[in-house]
């Protein structure tokens, strides 16, 4: 019975990630831009480059910096990331919004605070993600 459970829990867990990782899709269909990261090299606008577990993996344009979903671990709860790397398998970052309460599949929009580690240390700080919509898209392509 025990296993039995665990089984359903394991399977619920799945479904439930499959269908937060849909609703981030259809959100970064477009991209978003990000500002005010003390690290200059996150700021920008990000584009999807591809997937990790039907979570959309982006890239910023200008800069070897991503942001993706990483779904937790015994260690950490689920949590948008900015990273250096390309690695969403691991828990490992240089910036993340996590949730307090229920892990939000969507990536958080506007000025909010984030977790950012910056000259050696963890610390919060004020960014703000902003949706495309296409006539940015279309400015950003012709400009």
């Amino acid at each position: 019975e025990v296993e039995t459970a665990q089984k359903r829990f394991e399977e619920q867990m799945r479904a439930k990630d499959a269908a937060g990782a849909a609703l981030a899709a259809k959100q970064l269909k477009l991209g978003f831009t990000l500002k005010d990261h003390p690290s200059s090299q996150f700021n920008g606008v990000y584009h999807k480059v591809g997937e990790f577990n039907g979570w959309p993996v982006m890239q910023n344009g200008s800069n070897d910096a991503f942001c993706y979903h990483y779904s937790g671990s015994h260690k950490h709860k689920a949590r948008w990331q900015f990273s250096k790397t390309n690695t969403p398998q691991k828990g490992s970052c240089h910036t993340f919004m996590q949730s307090v309460g229920e892990p939000v599949p969507l990536l958080p929009v506007g000025t909010q605070t984030w977790r950012v580690h910056d000259a050696g240390s963890w610390t919060d700080s004020t960014l703000t993600v902003t949706l495309l919509v296409r006539n940015e898209i279309s400015a950003c392509l012709f400009s």
